[in-house]
């Protein structure tokens, strides 16, 4: 695990490219459906290095996630620099994808004929039901990077984002290397 800093048009360094690998083309992420994902944030508090660039250096306007030929790069744009954070793939032991369930609040049950028949007037009616609306809050995405030597990376992302963090913890050229690694360690 290493950092570096970018140049403005993003791109990674030769040094990087020499030992994490190169970026993969057009044709490379289409064949196995590697795109990069962003919005997401550290769990706070934890004792990672990434945990703590955010907290440093506030890298909150746009981090994103992406993989190389030989490891994970994630991206971490502040309002200044550029910066990189990169993995090789056999630093990581286990990849875990974790969904909290969603959360629905109760509605209680006041018809307003019911209420009516009872003698109260409209207003007093309306009263009685505001903020008694369904509310629903899309559990959150955890994805946990267990590393070789290092603290675990801990990142979330809101649900919308779901299929897309799926795809991308779930593409082929992930699985065959993180495959790779469990048959040549014997995990």
């Amino acid at each position: 695990m290493e950092g570096f800093a970018l140049s403005p048009d993003g791109k990674v360094p030769r040094k990087m490219a020499a030992q994490y690998g190169r970026e993969f083309t057009l044709a490379e992420r289409v064949k196995y459906k590697i795109f990069g994902i962003g919005f997401f944030k550290p769990i706070e508090g934890q004792p990672n290095v990434l945990s703590r660039w955010f907290e440093i250096r506030s890298f909150t306007i746009r981090p994103h996630l992406d993989q190389l030929t030989g490891g994970l790069i994630f991206r971490l744009t502040g309002s200044k620099t550029m910066d990189a954070l990169a993995i090789r793939y056999d630093e990581i032991i286990q990849i875990q994808v974790t969904r909290e369930p969603d959360k629905v609040s109760p509605i209680t049950f006041s018809p307003f004929w019911f209420l009516l028949q009872l003698g109260f007037k409209p207003q007093q009616v309306r009263w009685f039901t505001i903020g008694r609306r369904l509310e629903f809050q899309f559990g959150s995405i955890q994805v946990t990077i267990v590393l070789d030597g290092n603290d675990p990376i801990q990142l979330v992302w809101d649900a919308r984002h779901e299929p897309s963090v799926r795809q991308f913890i779930g593409s082929g050229f992930l699985a065959d290397k993180l495959d790779e690694k469990k048959a040549n360690t014997g995990l």
